[in-house]
């Protein structure tokens, strides 16, 4: 659908004016930057936050005072100070001592803890019959059937599985173990 001729006069219009606001807010923006730039700087500095400066305006007032503005403190010289490389150093050993402190205790408790494990006794139960010769003293020696469901303890640093066992006499022997016999308890 087509507009009038009396809209699109009205529209050309419209535009006419907002470009002319716009030229005028500009120039405006303009004339009141220049004045404020033949201020001192300290009074530059209040009218940083002016409403009547366009944006763009604004970005040149503020670079404007950045001359004036003191150094940062921050920038050391490049040789620096005896106390400035003190205070350096200093604070790199207290960070590596922290970090000494944190870790070697951390070490030893894991150490501990890998010995604590090793050293503990663990259960398991045998899974099926195994036949032992139990030696005596005096050379004789006799045969010996452990079933299935026999507890085992496997305890110490060579984690080697060791049971005890009844003889039929009533003494009391101790006897190693292959692990292919034995399943963990559940």
């Amino acid at each position: 659908m087509a507009r009038g001729p009396v809209v699109d006069r009205q529209v050309a219009q419209a535009r006419r004016d907002a470009d002319a606001r716009a030229a005028h807010n500009r120039a405006a923006s303009a004339a009141r930057l220049a004045t404020l730039l033949r201020l001192p700087p300290t009074e530059r500095f209040a009218h940083l936050d002016d409403a009547d400066l366009r944006p763009e305006h604004r970005t040149v007032l503020r670079r404007s005072l950045r001359p004036h503005l003191p150094r940062s403190r921050s920038r050391l010289p490049r040789l620096w100070p005896r106390r400035a490389r003190l205070r350096v150093w200093t604070s790199r050993l207290m960070t590596s001592l922290l970090a000494f402190e944190i870790s070697v205790p951390a070490a030893l408790a894991l150490a501990w803890a890998i010995m604590a494990w090793h050293n503990t006794a663990h259960w398991m139960v045998l899974t099926r019959a195994v036949q032992f010769d139990v030696g005596r003293a005096n050379g004789a020696s006799e045969s010996y059937t452990a079933g299935p469901g026999k507890t085992i303890v496997r305890y110490g640093w060579d984690g080697v599985p060791r049971t005890t066992l009844d003889l039929r006499d009533g003494t009391r022997v101790a006897v190693v173990l292959s692990s292919a016999d034995l399943r963990p308890l559940p």
